[in-house]
């Protein structure tokens, strides 16, 4: 039964209105569960489900998602959105238009009319985007990139122009403004920019004289930590170059971080704009220009200081318009005079005044508060500090913090727009000495609150899953954070700290000795100067377990957008810990680079895999039909084709040799289908049958056995009576099967065992053997001794071992409380038991006997059984809700299909080997240093892909 969603939580009443809206519009859809609206929304269940929690506003985005996952009006709630926006105090009030300078803010499409001095660089890249469709604009931080892409070119451009910034998720950004240009639904782009990047292309070709305008385009390389969305959207841009004109603009000290990227470098061949200083003459225009406009003067004094303070110097520009802004602030009548721009500090001097004065009228309070709020919207790196665009959901809403963002606003030091944070300029980082200082105070103190950060959003994105918590030092170094710096640390976080602590508690109560074996044992080891270094082994230990888990829960959540990257954390974290979860956490990863796990649709609505015994084809019985699938010398298949005249297809089987595939149609009769070509199957016979049929193939001769189910009517009974049959087909020539036997027998089919009897169970479970040495005159077998407690459920074909399973009722169901036990059948009549898997029931045995795949309702877990008497927990799958799901080896026994359900399936690897040969083969570059850092802190680089030491 689904978990009854907590009521909205009592607070401000605005939030409570709008999350009981929410709600209700949830429950109008049908009460969809928040799994369902995460696939609709592509935002995670904690994010959705926060957003009607009542505990904050949700962004714009996450709520304009999770109303068209609902199937509400967007627009409606865009409204509603900005209405409870503004009566929460977030949003600055209406800029007064009278302004003529903008400050540290650039000029946006809007300000046009006061938009002075660019005209020859305007000019210049205007002429350069008619001669070709892909231009950059190179300039420094502060030359006046995005005023002149947004109110230089983009009001003078002849067609539609969008704007867009790629921030830390340029997927996301692109499906929403793509989505919002074509009147399209975001989910639906969403879904066909991710599956190719050339599809942006596609999505905007409607679109005539489109003008894309990528402003910021370094927050690729500054905010954006994904690699593989890094390269998705530089090809796609590239990809739209062709059908519409992009305009790039970068500051120009990560032009060699463009450099690093082929298809960024082909592209802006001959197509650079190098952004410089004004001029003297321009520096008056960008003055006098936009007072003039506004029906304002300068005095004569005032324009020759500036230009004189401005000319020649380089990001000059930020700082001279927020000096002129402080000085209209000062003015006299409609009058700027040389007197206000001294008070205000001049150009070197205005930002750091305005700062100052900001700071000192708020409380001691506030002050802390502000003092956390600016550090944390600086991005930290080893060439410099850069702003940072933090989301609105990452902020809380309480009374100090809202005071402090609108206050800093006001100020025009921030921009508050309806997602993010951020600086309203990086002049304010290089300008204001207060803040340089903090940055410079404590730099691993930010380290570790942007780390933590970053694990409480990746925590909330997989649905506060356990594995993804703090442990160790990673947790102890947090949660010091709470009380040196507690203005930094936000109520989710906090939430995030208390939760992993309280289960680092549990963990102990549950591991930990008595406090007197405690106590009497460290005396011991004190005693014989031991316990000092077991100490450190353990800390070492738990801290290595605490940072690879970490490691490999991001890792989960990259291999969907960067399966290359994901493979090598994964890898890395393995080799640091190869136990079992983490293992498992590599197949799960390396799962990703399977083509046909990427493909939609390929593995949908499939109900039965089957290998072929030659290792390189795969069947599937899929949305009624018999699919080919074509491994061709790599360890990913992909889909071939898929056999016609076939009808609806029921079950498949293959014989021993791979040349017959046996395939039960739903309604009609058994196909035989010669696959000795399987790029040229050719349907050989049919075996007729009037109703359900299941068959399975010998693995010692020439036998096809038929287990038929139908029905039939019975004058004077009340329903349809049921029958089971058991038909054996001699198939030595395929082309004709002669049927040999047919017996009725109240049974079900389990399969062949490794002798070649066929094994069947009886309603009350009890376990037979039939005798097939003459097929004409099949013979039955006394039942098993003590069968009926524990049916059969998976038979080696090549060895003598059963695996049978008890879970208190049957049919035995993945996801009862049941377990396995394993049987060794030498003597199929007097099995021996040997080792029990507790809690999971067996579903298949690999062909070389090794491993034995199993589950319960969350897991799939892979046992190697080489040792009967003691089975070894070897990999764990997650797979929630796994109720009625099964699980086929591949014929070499170094991969799985996993079918989920009967709906979807997953081509898994079980052999580490094969797993590090998808890893490093796929790898489009080695892991960085500084990449492994922020996975691995403190553990030494180590790239997982360089050639291993021998044993």
């Amino acid at each position: 039964m689904p978990r009854q969603e907590r009521p909205v939580e009592p607070g401000d009443p605005v939030l409570v209105e709008f999350a009981e809206a929410l709600r209700e519009l949830r429950r109008k859809a049908g009460s969809p569960t928040y799994r369902q609206l995460s696939t609709r929304a592509h935002y995670s269940t904690a994010a959705l489900s926060d957003a009607a929690a009542g505990r904050r506003l949700p962004t714009l985005n996450v709520t304009l998602a999770y109303v068209r996952a609902c199937g509400g009006d967007a627009r409606e709630w865009e409204q509603r959105w900005r209405q409870a926006d503004a009566e929460l105090g977030w949003s600055v009030e209406q800029e007064d238009k009278a302004v003529p300078y903008r400050g540290l803010l650039a000029f946006h499409e809007g300000d046009a009319e006061v938009f002075f001095g660019r005209d020859r660089a305007v000019g210049e890249v205007l002429a350069r985007l008619r001669e070709r469709r892909f231009v950059g604009v190179f300039g420094a931080s502060g030359a006046g990139k995005t005023s002149l892409l947004r109110a230089g070119v983009a009001p003078r451009w002849p067609g539609p122009v969008a704007v867009l910034v790629p921030g830390a998720q340029p997927v996301e950004e692109c499906a929403i403004r793509a989505a919002d240009l074509v009147g399209r639904s975001t989910v639906e782009v969403h879904d066909q920019l991710r599956a190719d990047p050339a599809n942006l292309a596609l999505v905007l070709a409607p679109v005539t004289g489109l003008l894309v305008l990528v402003d910021q385009f370094e927050e690729l390389f500054t905010l954006c930590e994904d690699a593989g969305e890094r390269e998705w959207f530089i090809r796609a841009l590239v990809a739209l170059g062709a059908r519409a004109h992009v305009l790039l603009g970068v500051r120009a000290d990560f032009y060699r971080h463009c450099a690093e990227h082929e298809p960024l470098v082909e592209a802006l061949r001959d197509g650079q704009v190098l952004l410089g200083q004004l001029t003297a003459q321009e520096l008056h225009q960008a003055i006098v220009g936009p007072a003039t406009a506004r029906g304002l003067r300068l005095e004569s004094e005032l324009v020759t200081r500036l230009v004189a303070d401005a000319v020649g110097r380089a990001g000059v520009l930020p700082m001279l318009s927020h000096a002129l802004l402080e000085t209209w602030h000062r003015r006299r009548g409609i009058t700027l005079t040389l007197e206000g721009y001294t008070a205000a500090g001049g150009i070197d001097h205005a930002i750091a005044r305005t700062a100052e004065a900001v700071y000192a009228a708020l409380d001691e309070h506030g002050q802390t508060f502000a003092k956390a709020t600016c550090t944390r919207l600086v991005a930290l790196g080893d060439d410099g500090d850069t702003k940072r665009r933090v989301p609105r959901d990452e902020w809380d809403h309480d009374q100090t913090t809202t005071a402090v963002l609108h206050t800093l606003a006001a100020a025009r030091l921030i921009t508050i727009d309806q997602d993010s944070v951020e600086p309203a300029h990086e002049a304010l980082i290089t300008h204001w000495p207060r803040l340089r200082a903090w940055l410079a105070e404590d730099r691993d103190t930010l380290r570790v609150h942007r780390h933590l950060a970053d694990a409480t959003r990746i925590w909330q994105d997989l649905d506060h899953d356990p594995a993804a918590l703090y442990r160790g030092t990673l947790l102890t170094r947090a949660r010091d954070l709470l009380t040196t710096h507690p203005a930094l640390v936000t109520t989710t976080q906090r939430q995030f700290l208390t939760t992993a602590h309280t289960a680092r508690k549990s963990n102990r109560r549950r591991q930990g000795l008595s406090a007197l074996t405690v106590a009497c044992l460290v005396a011991v080891l004190a005693a014989v100067g031991l316990y000092a270094a077991r100490t450190s082994v353990d800390n070492n230990r738990r801290v290595t377990e605490a940072v690879v888990g970490q490691a490999m829960a991001q890792a989960r959540v990259l291999r969907s957008s960067d399966p290359s990257l994901a493979g090598q954390v994964a890898l890395a974290a393995y080799r640091l810990l190869p136990n079992p979860t983490i293992r498992g956490g590599l197949f799960d990863v390396v799962s990703a680079f399977n083509q046909a796990n990427e493909t939609p649709g390929d593995f949908d609505e499939t109900h039965q895999v089957v290998f072929h015994p030659g290792g390189r084809y795969l069947y599937t019985a899929s949305h009624g039909a018999l699919n080919v699938y074509d491994f061709n010398g790599t360890p990913t298949p992909k889909f071939s084709h898929a056999v016609p005249d076939l009808g609806a297809v029921g079950r498949v089987a293959i014989d021993r040799t791979g040349r017959t595939l046996a395939v039960a149609a739903v309604q009609g009769p058994v196909h035989l289908v010669d696959v000795t070509d399987p790029r040229a199957p050719k349907v050989v016979a049919a075996v007729p049958s009037a109703g359900w049929v299941e068959p399975h193939f010998s693995p010692t001769g020439p036998i096809l056995v038929l287990f038929e189910t139908f029905t039939s009517a019975v004058h004077g009974a009340p329903q349809p009576l049921s029958e089971d049959v058991i038909r054996v087909v001699d198939v030595r020539d395929p082309a004709h099967p002669v049927e040999r036997a047919s017996v009725r027998a109240d049974e079900e089919a389990v399969g062949f065992n490794h002798a070649g009897d066929l094994v069947t169970q009886n309603p009350g479970s009890e376990i037979h053997l039939w005798d097939l040495g003459d097929p004409a005159h099949p013979f039955r077998r006394s039942p098993l001794p003590n069968a009926s407690a524990e049916p059969y459920v998976a038979l080696s074909r090549t060895a003598p071992i059963a695996a049978s399973a008890t879970s208190g009722s049957t049919p035995v169901l993945v996801g009862t409380d049941g377990s396995t036990r394993l049987w060794d059948t030498t003597d199929p009549l007097r099995p021996r038991a040997t080792g029990r898997i507790p809690g999971m029931v067996a579903l298949a045995l690999s062909p070389d006997n090794r491993f034995i795949a199993a589950a319960n309702r969350e897991n799939v877990e892979i046992w190697d059984i080489r040792d009967r008497d003691n089975p070894v927990q070897y990999a764990v799958h997650i797979a929630s809700n796994f109720t009625f799901g099964t699980v086929v080896f591949a014929s070499d026994g170094r991969s799985l299909v996993i079918v989920r359900n009967n709906t979807s399936g997953l081509l898994w690897p079980v052999d580490v080997s094969a797993a590090e040969s998808w890893v490093c083969q796929r790898a489009l570059r080695p892991i960085a240093p500084d990449e492994w850092a922020r996975y691995f802190l403190n553990i030494d680089f180590a790239d997982p892909c360089a050639p291993q030491p021998g044993p």
